[in-house]
């Protein structure tokens, strides 16, 4: 099929799609990305208008999104074994097929929301915060059930990947299963799988050398072991997994910074990265502040100047998250903040806005509708911050994973091209893939 055919038959399928209730994104030719940040369409589906921006005259491979937006969960098969386990079980009973390179997807509609995750070896349930590619993708063909209507799907009734549960829903807590939580394996036997797969760790993208040290030092700890036993410990877990070991300094450090107070001091053949710090006074005087301080504390402080007075400072660096549920308007209100601060409004609801600034937002969900909606209201609502409000979105052609090192020095680069006082990354999920946002060894990277 020649190439303009292709765009034309993507396009169709996508409003043939989204007039079915159906939620759609646009995947880059022959893989499995995004084009855009799609979590809006989680939520909602697009529209006819967008559709077009995504699909004319573009190479564009088309995905549906699965669950509750699309009523939609699909049985996902990966191999010959696994699409036979599917139809000896059932899983398979529905008219709307499609082909894959490797297996089949079977499509049922829901009515609940249903968690995605794994039901059989190869076989995957795709549903919320899950999409599948559709024809005509490439290597995606669709082969009805002959016979049947498959515009009449069945309501999925197979096994579950988990506890189906309302969303924020509070009285719905007590419901969750925990049998689905998943306990963190060992690193010791994390590790040694890993190797034994990709060959020993060489401290790349993926390897987390560093990490995983600190993992193995805090199991040690946490097992009652030694600072001594801990360091032969690791020892042996870096001969047998790393081509290049830390040297003793380096295991020394990670070992005190762990056991603290239980780590006295280090072998005498190590050199450990010693910290100065003074000898306490054994009767110090204690200093208690009173309001009889506050001259002398603003005098050493200066005059505190705001952006957004009080949660964006103007003369000191600073650190400001705004988080919340999905769907609670953590964008809206970002965006238009910032947007009021570039321009010379005075307030922004209950915020003081002093110091005009200029802003870098990285924005890596919007598509281009949502961004020149967003850009025409906020200029007609606080007028025009010209060169003072920057937008970067992945949909000019450059992605902005701040995981790879590709990631790091592209933004390096726009903040040295733009020289904001302000970066506003939107969000942190897109701008760091796959972060597991409930481990707090993942904020430290």
């Amino acid at each position: 099929m020649s190439e303009v055919l292709m765009t034309e038959a993507t396009l169709s399928a996508a409003l043939e799609y989204i007039d079915r209730g159906w939620s759609v994104i646009p995947i880059r030719a022959g893989t499995k990305k995004p084009v855009i940040g799609w979590k809006e369409y989680q939520d909602r589906q697009p529209t006819e208008a967008e559709c077009i921006g995504w699909f004319e005259n573009t190479d564009h491979d088309i995905a549906i999104v699965c669950g509750r937006v699309s009523n939609l969960v699909v049985v996902d098969t990966d191999d010959d074994t696994a699409t036979k386990l599917a139809a000896d079980q059932g899983w398979d009973r529905t008219p709307y097929r499609v082909k894959t390179r490797k297996g089949y997807h079977y499509y049922f509609s829901t009515d609940t929301r249903i968690q995605k995750g794994k039901i059989a070896d190869k076989v995957d349930l795709q549903a919320e915060a899950s999409y599948v590619l559709a024809p005509p993708s490439t290597d995606k063909t669709f082969m009805p059930l002959a016979g049947c209507d498959p515009d009449d799907l069945p309501s999925y009734s197979g096994p579950l990947a988990g506890t189906v549960v309302g969303i924020n829903t509070h009285e719905d807590y007590e419901d969750i299963s925990l049998d689905n939580i998943k306990i963190r394996e060992a690193i010791w036997e994390a590790t040694e799988k890993f190797v034994a797969q990709h060959g020993k760790l060489a401290g790349g993208v993926g390897h987390n050398c560093h990490n995983r040290l600190v993992s193995l030092v805090g199991e040690c700890a946490s097992a009652g072991y030694s600072p001594e036993e801990t360091y032969d410990h690791a020892q042996d877990f870096m001969s047998l997994f790393m081509a290049d070991p830390f040297d003793d300094p380096k295991v020394w450090g990670v070992i005190k910074d762990i056991y603290r107070n239980e780590l006295k001091k280090e072998p005498d053949n190590v050199q450990p990265i010693k910290e100065e710090t003074p000898e306490p006074d054994p009767d110090p005087e204690i200093k208690l502040i009173t309001t009889q301080d506050i001259d002398r504390l603003e005098e050493y402080l200066g005059d505190q100047t705001f952006y957004v007075d009080p949660i964006i400072p103007s003369n000191d660096a600073s650190l400001t998250m705004v988080f919340g549920f999905s769907g609670h308007g953590k964008s809206m209100f970002t965006r238009n903040m910032l947007y009021s601060a570039c321009c010379e409004d005075q307030t922004y609801g209950p915020f003081i806005l002093q110091d005009r600034p200029r802003v870098l937002y990285l924005d890596l969900e919007n598509g281009r509708l949502n961004i020149t909606k967003f850009l025409n209201q906020a200029k007609a609502t606080y007028g025009d911050a010209g060169s003072n409000f920057m937008m970067f979105a992945p949909f000019e052609g450059l992605d902005m994973n701040l995981k790879s090192e590709a990631g790091i020095k592209l933004l390096r680069q726009v903040i040295n091209q733009t020289r904001p006082n302000i970066v506003c990354i939107d969000t942190i999920r897109s701008a760091f893939p796959g972060i597991i946002e409930k481990e707090g060894s993942e904020w430290a990277n």
